[in-house]
């Protein structure tokens, strides 16, 4: 038997509206690549520019836009320019906290 599965906000929960979870799925996609977390670990301690990411992921610049402009489209990280740089950092650092607990889970639940 298969669920039901509602978009958006369905429902009350304890007087809040229920989570988005369509839009929850889109982050936690946005989540689901190594690079994007690796430049979200990368992040944590602050801005930076593109090009010190791309040094530091040891990864081209094509790339590393494609990944940027994703997670930046999810809401979860914002760039600006100043002159020819393009500089990125953590839109809410409240995401840091399911960076934490995920990292936390792989290395006590998966062993990893």
């Amino acid at each position: 038997m298969r669920c039901k599965t509602v978009p958006g906000n369905t429902g009350k929960s304890g007087g809040k509206p229920a989570m988005n979870y369509g839009a929850a799925s889109r982050v936690l996609q946005a989540l689901a690549h190594p690079l994007r977390l690796r430049i979200l670990e990368a992040l944590q301690k602050g801005e930076k520019s593109c090009g010190e990411l791309q040094e530091a992921l040891g990864c081209g610049q094509s790339m590393l836009s494609q990944q940027v402009k994703l997670l930046e489209h999810q809401g979860l990280v914002v760039t600006r320019k100043a002159g020819t740089l393009k500089f990125c950092g953590i839109r809410n650092p409240d995401i840091l906290k399911l960076f934490a607990c995920m990292a936390k889970h792989v290395r006590e639940v998966l062993g990893k």
